[in-house]
């Protein structure tokens, strides 16, 4: 097994661990980038999109501008 090493990073044990670290360190490097943009996209909010004369119409209601009757009249002609 060492003379398979030792062939295909070289002839220098050393190598061998510079290259282990290398590829532990990326590997690494990896993890913390994949849960750092985890972490942020899971935070990430998007916006809702309403119907603005739906809004408009509940506004108007809230408001009391325009009585229930009128609210639910209105409210049929937009579905």
């Amino acid at each position: 097994m060492h003379f398979f090493i030792y062939t295909l990073f070289g002839n220098d044990p050393v190598e061998i661990y510079v290259i282990l670290g290398i590829v532990i360190f990326l590997i690494l490097l990896g993890l913390l980038l994949f849960v750092v943009l985890k972490k942020i996209l899971k935070n990430r909010t998007y916006p809702k999109h309403s119907d603005s004369s739906r809004d408009s119409l509940e506004e108007e209601y809230a408001r009391g501008d325009i009585s229930e009757e009128e609210y639910e009249r209105k409210k049929q002609k937009l579905s």
